[in-house]
């Protein structure tokens, strides 16, 4: 069992030349900036809301992405992200990569692939927003939607941290498949059918059975009409519901009518949305207690075959709507590899499970 660090040691050393120590809120933290964690000054590569406006997911190079709900000592950078900083400053206490062969995993969860490494040690680091670039390319690499780490912390209970990188090199705050494609491993490899995924700072259940695999996805703000686009010729209103990761929603008469692609893109850049964007989704009622889901994904910026946190996403809007009741879901996707959603019996109006199959395709070695 390993014992958590304290994350404050009882004084702070100076910052980094090109800094100025000081406290402030999440909501003054900017891309660049250094904020102090486990007994050093870390740099912010990039951040994401945390599904309220108080709070921020930090993302940095060269350790999981944690949520900064409260003050913290900071400062600002010297640096800029297009031109790093020459004295080390851009990456304070690095883990230099150790050459050796890893083995991966090719896994989808419902036809959202990705490459997910499961046996690195807890000392081993790498720049992986880089990696995931590499690996993830289609013609050149594995190919894959997303990078996905998973390391286990502690084996009773079954605790696992898990790191999902997009095709783009960003950080998936929230990525429901992913989460089911790491407690599928871990079932795999420690026999464990129940226990806690921790990504981004956030703790989601997870459940695997003989035919599918489940994990909790936290719901936030359902925001109705929050944007207006064409599409078809019609104006079309988009909800917005955060699911761990920001998601605009439209309910739409026909998914397979809609250039997805276009228009996924032009609302996920929409201006109205900046400068974080969103994951955009189109959906059907196909039935009583059924819909179809159509979902282009910030940081792959494509449409994928599944999406976990989108089909959440789907049926919290879908419900405010009316077009479904409150009970499970069946959400049809692009790879005919339906996922289910339903409400969480604790915790009904903000936590859902999202289950479905998940698909081990094969395995191989990264040179």
């Amino acid at each position: 069992m390993h014992q958590r660090r304290p994350e404050e040691p009882p004084s702070t050393p100076p910052p980094p030349r090109g800094t100025i120590g000081s406290t402030r809120p999440p909501s003054a933290v900017r891309i660049g900036d250094f904020v102090y964690l486990v007994g050093a000054y870390q740099r912010v590569r990039d951040m994401r809301s945390a599904g309220t406006a108080a709070h921020r997911v930090l993302i940095f190079a060269r350790r999981a992405p944690w949520v900064m709900r409260e003050a913290r000592t900071t400062g600002p950078s010297a640096c800029s992200d297009h031109s790093p900083c020459s004295d080390g400053a851009s990456s304070l206490s690095p883990h230099h990569a150790r050459s050796f062969a890893m083995r991966f995993r090719k896994i989808h969860g419902a036809g959202n692939d990705f490459i997910l490494l499961s046996n690195l040690g807890l000392d081993y680091d790498n720049d992986w927003s880089k990696e995931a670039e590499r690996l993830c390319a289609r013609r050149t690499g594995v190919g894959a939607d997303g990078l996905v780490i998973s390391r286990l912390i502690n084996d009773s209970p079954a605790v696992l941290e898990v790191a999902c990188f997009n095709a783009d090199s960003s950080v998936a705050t929230m990525c429901g498949n992913a989460l089911r494609c790491s407690a599928w491993a871990a079932h795999r490899d420690h026999g464990f059918q129940q226990m806690s995924l921790r990504m981004a700072g956030v703790v989601h259940e997870a459940v695997v059975s003989d035919e599918s695999v489940w994990v909790t996805a936290e719901v936030g703000a359902v925001l109705p009409r929050r944007l207006q686009a064409v599409i078809n010729g019609r104006p079309t209103w988009f909800d917005s519901a955060h699911t761990g990761t920001e998601h605009v929603v439209a309910i739409v008469d026909d998914v397979d009518a809609i250039d997805a692609v276009m228009v996924g893109r032009l609302v996920r850049h929409h201006i109205d949305l900046a400068p974080l964007g969103t994951n955009v989704n189109f959906v059907q009622s196909t039935g009583q207690q059924a819909l179809k889901l159509r979902t282009y994904e910030r940081g792959v910026e494509a449409e994928t075959l599944s999406c976990g946190s989108g089909a959440v996403a789907a049926v919290v809007v879908a419900t405010m709507r009316g077009l479904v009741a409150r009970r499970a879901v069946t959400v049809h996707n692009r790879a005919g590899e339906p996922l289910t959603v339903r409400p969480h019996d604790a915790r009904p109006n903000r936590t859902h499970w999202v289950g479905g199959p998940v698909t081990h395709t094969f395995e191989g070695v990264l040179a």
